[in-house]
């Protein structure tokens, strides 16, 4: 849930949500579109500045707690301490957008940390193919520097699935404890699966 701070006088909200896994973050920020014009040179423009403000705001999220631990009350209401210097961040800016235009220009260079900019529902699209909030957290920090725009994740992610599948296995880097690298054991899958998850048991996927 999203945090707040003192910073002197000041009180500092940390990022509209933190998902961390092992030793892996993502700093989100959500800006949600709210009075939507015909025009899309403007919603162009909207998206554009409000991706790199959310990209700020992440890399502040970030600042804040990399200076001391912080503590963050996760979704079952249990309060844990967050040590950010230990964490790999990746920003994360969430565009909610009925209708968004093609061509968005999202990313710029003076942002301190890897971001990604994604339309709510390609960020919906990734926990429905794979039902992992790790998964999910694990490939945007495959993609982050990838400067995909908003509106080409999905095609960006198939792209990713396709080399997956066409990619050799390498069973001599696999990091398989030796005891149980039979040869005649060994199977291979995609980092990137192209079917989705199965949905057969739906309430153990939100659990």
């Amino acid at each position: 849930e999203p945090e707040t701070v003192q910073r002197g006088s000041a009180t500092r909200e940390v990022g509209d949500g933190t998902v961390i896994c092992g030793d892996r973050g993502l700093a989100v920020q959500v800006k949600a579109r709210t009075n939507v014009t015909t025009t899309d040179d403007r919603e162009r423009a909207w998206m554009v500045k409000k991706a790199r403000e959310g990209a700020r705001q992440a890399s502040g999220s970030v600042r804040t707690v990399q200076r001391g631990p912080v503590a963050h009350t996760n979704a079952r209401g249990r309060s844990i301490t967050v040590n950010g210097n230990a964490i790999q961040w990746v920003g994360v800016v969430i565009i909610d957008h009925d209708t968004p235009p093609d061509n968005v220009s999202a990313y710029a260079e003076t942002v301190p940390i890897p971001y990604v900019v994604i339309l709510r529902r390609e960020w919906d699209f990734l926990f429905d193919q794979l039902r992992s909030t790790t998964a999910v957290v694990d490939y945007l920090h495959r993609i982050a520097g990838h400067l995909v725009a908003p509106g080409d994740q999905v095609t960006h992610y198939y792209e990713l699935a396709l080399a997956d599948e066409r990619t050799p296995p390498d069973f001599e880097r696999s990091g398989i404890p030796a005891p149980l690298n039979d040869p005649e054991l060994r199977t291979s899958r995609p980092t990137l699966p192209l079917e989705p998850a199965s949905v057969a048991d739906e309430y153990g996927a939100r659990m």
